[in-house]
């Protein structure tokens, strides 16, 4: 997968010249450095490409097929490494603090920032397997004084520190006869602990609230763009018309949007006649994740929707759309948490919940409108009144979110999302752009595991079989090979 880093002091190429990152210059360009005559311009960021070609790197592995074991070791290295990621340059001091916090040696650290760096990709921390079983760093006896020493003096109103909970650890594992661990490794088991958690456990359930709960109107968390993206759907209140005959259908679009909380930018949508699934998720992630001028050209829309790159976290409701497995799958592949919202509480979602209730407002002044309800639409014929299309609302839609809605002042921001959105950038920096939109799209798309066998992959009772398949099975023994996680779009099935 391909990834351009915009990042203060990242290689890039730009118009084929290979050049430094000195600073964000505006939501849409950056200022450069050209490494050979050291001259400095602004540069479109449309424009950059690469320092060096990844083509011949391997393909990233599929983390729902890694065992469990090394996807939580991936995770914890993630973990780790993460403030060294959201430094820039001069980051020596920061290893060697980093490393010494968690109990690794410098050049580990550097190894997986390297690996990870790359294509931001969880699948790239996984560790190298070389044939032989490592043993166990801890007994299980220590790791049940461990657990022991957390429970009873650091999950406590007492709220001791560290040293002091490690006393105790020493202190049992003495009495156990059993090699005290190092304190180093204490300090890791209590990052495990999940913050709100241990908040509650410290402080009180009031003050885990205040901390951790996204608050009506209040993100503690989202204080710079793309830190939470709010995620929901709505069906649209209109009926639309077939795109050749032109005859109504009885369907009603679904909407899936989100929306950046920071600076209400919309991150993206996906607009579907089906009902909201994990692939509608999936692909208004993708969207999110994506640039946005190939659809803006494609309706002729003279406008920017400067945003993309991959969000923090996802803010969602407890749907089975939201908690499948491939969305949790595909979300933790590209570092993306999901926060859910508290059940039976709506107004913990009002960014999102707005704004779709704007975007219906907008849907009420069109054709075909069904309204909100039946005392608004009096004698109104909705499917008598229909003449727009799929693609016609595919269009109302780009066009009032690029044009209007992100440009015009927000009541609670006091600017437009746009200027807050740039603001923030400005601020931060730009992320990451993923240029393999393709591997992007098929990384959230439905996935399942099958078996590989002489006449290919069967799945719901279609065969599936295609040159990147041919080596396997022309390697298979005894009719039936090994199993391969595959994905298709439910919406074309073909094979």
């Amino acid at each position: 997968m391909q990834v351009i880093s915009l990042q203060k002091g990242a290689q890039v190429k730009y118009l084929g010249k290979l050049c430094r990152v000195v600073k964000t210059h505006s939501a849409t360009e950056v200022l450069i450095e050209n490494l050979t005559t050291k001259q400095q311009e602004i540069a479109c960021i449309d424009f950059i490409r690469p320092a060096e070609d990844d083509t011949a790197i391997a393909p990233p592995k599929a983390l729902e097929t890694l065992p469990k074991k090394d996807r939580a070791e991936a995770e914890r290295r993630r973990k780790i490494i993460d403030p060294i990621l959201q430094t820039g340059r001069g980051r020596t001091a920061l290893f060697k603090k980093v490393a010494n916090e968690n109990g690794v040696s410098v050049s580990t650290l550097r190894r997986w920032v390297k690996n990870f760096e790359g294509r931001r990709l969880l699948s790239d921390l996984v560790p190298k397997r070389r044939g032989r079983k490592m043993p166990d760093r801890l007994k299980r006896k220590q790791e049940q004084l461990i657990e022991k020493v957390i429970n009873e003096y650091d999950l406590t109103k007492q709220r001791l520190k560290v040293t002091h909970v490690y006393h105790h650890l020493d202190r049992l594992c003495r009495a156990a006869r059993v090699k005290t661990p190092h304190i180093s490794t204490l300090r890791r088991r209590i990052k495990r602990i999940p913050a709100r958690l241990r908040t509650k456990k410290r402080y009180g359930e009031q003050a885990a609230r205040h901390l951790h709960d996204q608050i009506r109107g209040n993100f503690p968390n989202a204080d710079y763009p793309l830190a939470v993206v709010q995620i929901d759907h709505t069906p649209l209140d209109i009926i639309i018309v077939d795109e050749k005959d032109r005859m109504p259908i009885g369907q009603r679009m679904w909407l899936t949007l989100a929306i950046d909380v920071y600076s209400r930018m919309v991150t993206g949508l996906h607009l579907s006649m089906d009902a909201p699934s994990a692939l509608s998720v999936g692909m208004c992630l993708v969207h999110s994740i994506q640039e946005k001028h190939i659809d803006l050209a494609k309706y002729e829309i003279d406008s920017n929707w400067p945003v993309w790159g991959v969000m923090d976290a996802i803010h969602a409701d407890n749907g089975a759309d939201f908690r499948s497995d491939t969305i949790a799958d595909s979300c933790a592949q590209y570092g993306i948490n999901i926060e859910w919202r508290p059940t039976a509480k709506p107004e913990f979602g009002g960014h999102i919940e707005r704004l779709l209730g704007s975007i219906n407002s907008e849907i009420h002044a069109l054709p075909g409108t069904t309204f909100s309800n039946p005392q608004k639409r009096g004698k109104y014929k909705p499917v008598k009144e229909a003449e727009l299309s799929f693609k016609d609302v595919e269009y109302i839609l780009y066009h009032f979110i690029a044009q209007t809605y992100h440009n015009r002042p927000h009541r609670r921001l006091g600017m437009s999302p746009r200027e807050k959105w740039e603001q923030g950038v400005k601020k931060v920096g730009h992320r990451d752009r993923i240029t393999d939109t393709k591997r992007l799209y098929r990384d959230f798309l439905p996935g399942t595991k099958r078996t590989l066998q002489r006449e290919g992959i069967t799945w719901d009772g279609i065969w599936y079989r295609g040159e990147a398949l041919e080596p396997e099975i022309g390697a298979l023994k005894y009719g039936r090979g090994k199993q391969f996680t595959v994905r298709r779009d439910p919406r074309d099935i073909r094979p």
